[in-house]
């Protein structure tokens, strides 16, 4: 039995080629919007690791400002000896 949407394929089998390319297209774009939100929340996360502390200072410069206070700190105890 031939239906009105049988009827279009068989005038324009472009019409089938069509639909199936907006639906590969709609997948596509589904694909796409959960890759970008995954990407968002991994920069997020990534933010929040690197963001300064309370003082304003990220991980890099506290550990170097301790490790500096701390070589001078060893060197001012050798020297009291």
């Amino acid at each position: 039995m031939m239906n009105e949407s049988n009827a279009e394929e068989m005038i324009d089998p472009r019409v089938a080629e069509r639909e199936k390319m907006e639906s590969e297209l709609k997948k596509l774009n589904e694909n796409m919007a959960k890759l970008s939100k995954q990407v968002d929340e991994i920069q997020e996360e990534l933010d929040k690791k690197n963001k300064p502390n309370k003082l304003g200072w990220d991980g890099t410069s506290a550990t170097i400002i301790v490790s500096t206070f701390a070589v001078i700190g060893a060197i001012a105890v050798d020297l009291v000896k």
